[in-house]
């Protein structure tokens, strides 16, 4: 072998090297980012692919805090471009707090899930009717009923990826009622009817960047998800 020939074998095997130890340390990160979200419990770290944890791994260490209040954030990349168009001015909230591959959570007025979803393929808008959520169905018909007495009905939802379908999934874990029009006072009973059961409780505060009043909470627990409206404090309020 020629010295040339000797010193690009060398390069090449260094090259090697370092994209070995490159992948080490992002298996490494990645191992970590899965063991903090589910405390270590290696039954949850396994239930979702390898490639939705790297995702949300990824895209929670994009998002820089926003100038839409204190907790709130924006996403620099990561996410599809039609979602990225979506939540042009909107606050995201982090959901690093959910034992489960999750990008983000919103909870805004700026964004219709439902009309979002019926014009984008790649988005699923879901809700866990296991841990007592109500099913897509009804929280649809809530959102017409809300606008129907000139009201609205808020989703809160956590982001997350599903990698082999190459689709966005937005799992509803709350509802905010807002509105400020003559027929809001009848709408607590109206949703409370459509849902199944009653609001869980006041808010105090607006849904930025809305400056109408938020008036109740309707929200369901799933221990994965530990995302309620509480993720949203009184410091995030419109002044």
């Amino acid at each position: 072998m020629s010295e040339s020939d000797a010193l690009e074998a060398a390069d090449a095997e260094e090259s090697i090297d370092a994209l070995r130890r490159r992948r080490g340390l992002r298996g490494a990160q990645l191992n970590a980012f899965i063991r903090d979200r589910t405390g270590g419990c290696k039954a949850l770290g396994d239930a979702w692919p390898r490639s939705e944890w790297e995702s949300a791994r990824k895209v929670q260490a994009e998002l820089r805090p926003s100038t839409r209040g204190p907790g709130a954030f924006y996403v620099r990349k990561g996410i599809p471009p039609w979602l990225r168009a979506a939540l042009r001015g909107v606050p995201l909230l982090k959901a690093s707090h959910c034992a489960f591959p999750a990008w983000f959570a919103v909870a805004s007025p700026l964004v219709d899930w439902f009309a979002l979803a019926d014009a984008q393929p790649d988005l699923r808008v879901t809700s866990d009717v296991r841990c007592g959520a109500p099913s897509i169905d009804d929280l649809r018909g809530a959102a017409r009923l809300a606008a129907e007495y000139s009201g609205r009905l808020v989703l809160h939802v956590v982001l997350a990826p599903i990698s082999e379908a190459a689709e966005v999934e937005a799992i509803v874990v709350g509802v905010a009622l807002t509105g400020a029009g003559a027929g809001v006072a009848l709408l607590p009973a109206v949703i409370t009817d459509q849902l199944g059961f009653g609001p869980s409780r006041r808010l105090t505060f607006s849904l930025p960047p809305s400056t109408e009043p938020t008036l109740l909470a309707w929200e369901w627990g799933d221990p994965l998800l530990n995302v309620p409206f509480g993720s949203l404090s009184d410091s995030m309020a419109m002044p």
